[in-house]
C-alpha cells in the first residue's frame, strides 16, 4: 500500500513505481537518490512519488513461501541473529526482488539498509530462486496524508506541532489526562497523552507563544514542570522539580537493576560517530559536552570498539533502585548548570547503561504496569474533580472503571494501544 508524498520525503524511504499497464510494481526504489528517483520515472507531473506505507500483504502461498524460506540455510542463519550480522530486511530483502525491474547482481549488491556481507549474498540468492515470480502489486490510499516518526523530533512535531493533523485525526491536547490549573490550557500548554501535570512553570507557559513551543507529556505524572522551547516526557513519575533545559528528552525505563533515566536532545541522532560534526549529545557536539562535564570519552565507551563510539553504546545512564533517584542523577547530564556537589563520583561509580543496554533489558511488563497506573490515577483525578464540581453520579462513575469486567476492558484496550 503506497500513499503520495513529495519526492524529497522518497529520498528516505521506500518508493513505488507503478507499472503503465497497471498496478504491478516496475520498480521498488528503497531509499533511492533523487537521480535515480527521476530516471525511474517515480516522480510524477506534481511532484510526488508513491511512498511505501509498511501496510504489505501477503496470500496463503506468499506467506507459506516466507514460512518455508526461515528453514532455508543460510535464511535461518541470518534469522538467529549473529551479532556480525545485519539480518533479514523486509524491504531490501523480501520485497525488492519481486519488483520487475529489480537485477539479480544489483539485488545482491544493494546495501540501502546495511552492508551486503557474504552471508546476507548467500541469503538473497535463495531468497531470490524461491521468491522471484512472486506476482507484487500496489494500491495507492487517496485522499491520504503520510506521516513519518522515526526520529524523536518527527515523533513530537507529529503529535505536537501539527494543528492540521490533529484536526485530520480529532486530536485533542489532552487525551486521558488530568492537569492543574485547567484553565491554563493555553497554546504553551503541554500536550498531554495518559499523564497528570500538578504544576506548570508560570515563566515557561508565558514564554510559550505559539503550539511550536510545546511539551509532549505521555504516560506520566510529574508533580511540577519547567522547560524551554520542545520537550519530550515520557514514563515519568516523580514529586521533585522537573526543570529541563532547551529541547530536552526525559524517559525513565525500568530494568531489572530498578530505573534509568535517559536524558536526550531532541535533534540527537545515536548513529553517528562522536568525533563526526553531526554528532550531539543533548544538542551539543560530543566535544563540547565532554568538556563541560569534565568527562573523558573512555568513560563512556571503554566496552566498546572506537568505531562504535557513539550516542547509541554511550554508557551514560545511571540504574538506581528508585525512580526518583535515577532522575536526579540524570537531570545534570542536560550540562545546564554545575553540576550538584558529589555528582560526579556518584554517577561515575554507579551501575550505568546505553542506550542499547537499555533497550535489551527493558522491563516490558513493568513498563505496562507503569502505564496503567497511570491511568488509574488519572482516573482518580477526574472523578474528584467531578465529585468536587458535584457533577451528576453518572458522569463520575464513566470516568472510572466500575467493574473487573470494565477494568480488564480497559487494560486489554491499553495494551493494544501500546503495542
Amino acid at each position: 500500500v503506497s500513499v503520495a508524498a513529495p519526492e524529497e520525503q522518497g529520498l528516505r524511504h521506500g518508493v513505488y513505481v507503478q507499472s503503465p499497464q497497471g498496478n504491478h510494481v516496475h520498480a521498488f526504489l528503497h531509499k533511492a537518490s533523487a537521480e535515480d528517483l527521476g530516471h525511474m520515472h517515480a516522480v510524477d507531473n506534481e511532484g510526488y512519488v508513491q511512498i511505501d506505507t509498511g501496510l504489505v500483504w501477503f496470500d496463503a502461498s506468499s506467506a507459506g513461501q516466507l514460512a518455508h524460506l526461515s528453514q532455508e540455510k543460510p535464511v535461518s542463519m541470518l534469522m538467529d541473529g549473529p551479532d556480525a550480522e545485519p539480518g533479514i530486511n523486509l524491504y531490501g530483502d523480501l520485497l525488492l526482488p519481486l519488483a520487475q525491474s529489480t537485477q539479480y547482481q544489483a539485488y545482491l549488491a544493494d546495501e540501502s539498509d546495511g552492508p551486503a556481507t557474504p552471508l546476507l549474498q548467500q541469503a538473497r540468492g535463495v531468497i531470490w530462486r524461491q521468491m522471484r515470480g512472486t506476482p507484487f502489486n500496489v494500491e495507492r490510499f487517496h485522499p491520504a496524508v503520510f506521516v513519518h516518526f522515526g526520529s524523536s523530533a518527527e515523533y513530537w512535531r507529529m503529535v505536537a506541532d501539527d494543528p492540521a493533523l490533529m484536526e485530520l485525526c480529532g486530536w485533542s491536547r489532552s487525551a486521558s489526562s488530568w492537569s492543574e490549573p485547567a484553565e491554563s490550557q493555553a497554546s504553551g500548554f503541554p500536550v498531554l497523552v495518559n499523564s497528570i501535570v500538578k504544576c506548570i512553570d508560570a515563566q515557561s507557559t508565558t514564554e510559550l507563544s505559539n503550539i511550536s513551543n510545546s511539551a509532549l507529556i505521555t504516560d506520566s505524572e510529574v508533580e511540577s514542570l519547567s522547560w524551554r522551547e520542545r520537550a519530550i516526557i515520557a514514563n515519568v513519575r516523580t514529586s521533585q522539580t522537573l526543570d529541563l533545559g532547551s529541547n530536552i528528552i526525559v524517559h525513565q525505563l525500568p530494568l531489572d537493576c530498578g530505573y534509568v533515566t535517559r536524558i536526550l536532545g531532541m535533534t540527537d541522532d545515536p548513529k553517528h560517530l562522536w568525533t563526526d560534526q553531526r554528532a550531539t549529545f543533548v544538542n551539543r557536539t560530543w566535544d563540547e559536552w565532554l568538556a563541560t562535564m569534565g568527562i573523558s570519552p573512555a568513560e563512556l565507551w571503554a566496552h566498546v570498539p572506537e568505531d562504535e563510539w557513539n550516542l547509541w553504546n554511550a554508557r551514560l545512564f545511571p540504574c538506581q533502585e528508585k525512580r526518583d533517584d535515577s532522575l536526579t542523577l540524570s537531570l545534570p547530564l542536560q550540562a545546564t548548570v554545575p553540576t550538584p556537589a558529589g555528582w560526579y563520583e556518584r554517577w561515575r561509580n554507579s551501575s550505568r547503561f546505553s542506550l542499547a543496554e537499555g533497550f535489551v533489558a527493558a522491563d516490558g511488563q513493568k513498563i505496562m504496569d507503569d502505564i496503567a497506573h497511570v491511568e488509574d490515577l488519572v482516573a482518580v483525578a477526574v472523578a474528584s474533580d467531578n465529585i468536587r464540581t458535584e457533577e451528576p453520579a453518572t458522569d463520575v462513575a464513566a470516568t472510572i472503571a466500575t467493574s473487573e469486567a470494565e477494568y480488564k476492558k480497559k487494560r486489554r484496550g491499553l495494551l493494544h494501544t501500546w503495542l
